[in-house]
């Protein structure tokens, strides 16, 4: 007999709903800032693309290439040492000395790039990519301090498609600011600043967890610290645990299978589509949209779909994490191998592939998207870290393995290659986190502190025979 889900006043929304909200904007706002630049890229190379009144540089192919990929060289080396970080600062405030250092220098990069040129603004996009590291750790960290151990999957999916709907509008609304009176710097400073109000906003109305917000009631702040497994205190990273830990690498594994995929799905698929049905989505505002905006509403209709399996039918946490994290796995492996099928007369079919494989794979929130608050609630943040750089390093190998696999754009049968790649590992991914991964508290921080304690008794001891 199924059992009536609760309607208690706790679990309505609440100040904890809010903080997922701000963080929804935050992955919003930092998403605009790192797909604008492939939209201004190209009136400030080609006037006649936007507004001509505005300064156009000449670079060639390579620089503009070098120009695009060097936000992720600080991207990757940064993400481990600002997930070390939380540890002694807080969630907080790291993610807002991110969020402000890369607003800040999105307003600055017009006239940046106007007195140093090219590599003024390679120095920009590197340095953005290093404080842009601090977002998914804090995130993670911040969405284990304030869900409850039931609500983990449920207020991820209300931060993480951010991203998704903040590159929906900023390629949507990318090439009406080029071609306004702003012309090309509009699009840093209207992004710029509206990372600059999000960054007033959270100073005052964010926090690290319920223990530190001031209008939190009782009733929810009570709810949220009884219902978690996570320690208050700040304790040392238990490295050396994570690192002889099973858990941990099939999580990493899984990630970067996912992550190879999921890239080949965002930044591969365009150029498919163009080269072998001449369809430009990067430029295509609907087409550009249709993608992430099934994600969006995907991703939604998955969460009603967990609070079923857990609050009414009452399955085990092993069984939903696995469940959805195939789902999100196996129909876009299965869309991505039908891609490599359709012919050059039927785009229709191909959108519609490429629709299903981007906006299923929002399962993967509810998988091992929130498996890094599973293993260790209280360091989730490092362990995204090291899992989310893992996983950036993998998915730069799907962009290249198109030049090295497609020697003919036009021909469906060299992309073959490049999705069976995509769905073999999405498969990989799916088989390691159903057979090695694990769905519980490993104990890494109580196996530390009862260590630290330990020690602590053991040189008392020592201090008073001294004595």
């Amino acid at each position: 007999m199924l059992t009536p889900i609760k309607t208690d006043p706790v679990l309505r929304f609440g100040v904890r709903h809010r903080q997922c909200l701000l963080l929804f904007c935050c992955q919003f706002m930092m998403y605009s800032v790192l797909i604008n630049m492939s939209l201004a890229i190209v009136p400030m190379t080609d006037r006649s693309k936007a507004n001509p009144d505005f300064e156009e540089f000449e670079w060639d192919e390579q620089t503009r290439a070098t120009i695009l990929s060097s936000f992720f060289w600080g991207y990757i080396v940064s993400q481990i040492p600002c997930g070390s970080l939380i540890t002694y600062f807080g969630s907080k405030y790291l993610l807002l000395t991110g969020c402000a250092s890369n607003a800040i220098l999105t307003l600055i990069t017009p006239w940046c790039t106007h007195w140093g040129g090219s590599t003024a603004l390679l120095t920009i996009r590197i340095l953005q990519g290093v404080f842009q590291g601090a977002l998914y750790p804090s995130c993670h960290s911040l969405i284990a301090n304030w869900a409850p151990l039931s609500e983990r999957s449920r207020l991820s999916v209300l931060v993480y498609p951010g991203a998704q709907i903040g590159t929906v509008v900023t390629l949507s609304t990318g090439g009406l600011i080029a071609s306004s009176s702003l012309g090309w710097p509009g699009i840093f400073y209207i992004w710029g600043t509206g990372g600059l109000v999000w960054c007033i906003v959270w100073l005052f109305y964010g926090a690290n967890g319920p223990s530190e917000h001031k209008t939190i009631s009782v009733e929810e702040r009570d709810y949220i610290l009884q219902s978690r497994d996570a320690h208050t205190e700040k304790l040392p990273t238990p490295w050396k645990n994570i690192f002889r830990s099973p858990a941990f690498y099939a999580l990493t594994i899984t990630h970067a299978c996912c992550s190879y995929s999921f890239w080949t799905i965002t930044t591969v698929t365009p150029t498919y589509m163009k080269g072998v049905f001449g369809l430009d989505i990067q430029k295509n505002a609907l087409l550009s949209a249709i993608p992430p905006i099934a994600m969006f509403v995907l991703s939604h209709i998955f969460g009603m779909l967990v609070r079923l399996c857990m609050d009414r039918l009452k399955l085990p946490l092993r069984f939903i994490r696995i469940l959805f994290n195939t789902v999100g796995s196996e129909i876009p492996a299965a869309a991505l191998i039908g891609l490599g099928f359709v012919t050059g007369n039927h785009p229709a079919l191909a959108i519609f592939l490429l629709t299903v494989a981007y906006g299923v794979s929002s399962a993967i929130y509810f998988g091992y998207y929130v498996n890094h608050m599973d293993l260790c609630p209280t360091h989730a943040g490092i362990l995204m870290a090291v899992t989310n750089s893992v996983a950036t390093g993998s998915g730069i190998f799907s962009t290249l393995a198109v030049g090295w696999f497609v020697k003919d754009e036009t021909n469906p049968q060299h992309w073959q290659i490049i999705f069976s790649i995509g769905a073999g590992l999405f498969t990989l991914g799916t088989f390691v986190f159903a057979f090695f991964g694990r769905f519980e508290n490993q104990n890494w921080v109580t196996t530390i502190k009862a260590s630290s304690t330990q020690k602590r008794i053991q040189d008392s001891d020592n201090f008073n025979n001294e004595k």
